[in-house]
């Protein structure tokens, strides 16, 4: 591009200089918003671009990764939380059976006791072992069961 009037012969570096004063000037206000606020500066940022994209890139890598331990343990947690439950049910139950078992035995011996000393009891107060088994039942009748 031509100016429109001729150089001066005094200035033959003045284009030199102007340039070297607008570079200066500009370096002179990039390095201030990077001592200030380095975010604002469109070179910081141009710089630091591959850094976020890998750092983006990482932070995913690991919420996929967390998200990942989180459902495998809480997996194991709902397992082991099953076992636990059939177990507890299991010995409950078996608990119940013995305690029943321990009962039936019980009643079947006071049965028998009752069989061979209640016909002398039972003659002497006016009682079979018939009329006993009507008033009081004969354990068929068992609530829970």
């Amino acid at each position: 591009m031509r100016s429109s009037h001729p150089p001066h012969p005094k200035r033959p570096y003045s284009n030199w200089f102007r340039s070297f004063t607008e570079t200066q000037s500009k370096l002179t206000v990039s390095s201030r918003i990077l001592l200030t606020n380095p975010s604002d500066s469109p070179e910081y940022q141009l710089r630091l671009y591959p850094h976020a994209l890998e750092r983006s890139a990482l932070l995913t890598q690991n919420e996929a990764a967390e998200l990942c331990a989180i459902e495998g343990s809480q997996a194991a947690y709902d397992e082991e939380k099953g076992r636990v439950e059939d177990e507890w049910r299991n010995r409950k139950d078996k608990m119940r059976e013995r305690l029943l078992e321990g009962l039936e035995e019980r009643r079947r011996k006071a049965r028998e006791e009752m069989a061979s000393d209640g016909v002398l009891a039972g003659e002497l107060f006016g009682f079979s072992l018939s009329a006993w088994k009507d008033i009081y039942g004969h354990g068929s009748r068992r609530p829970g069961v």
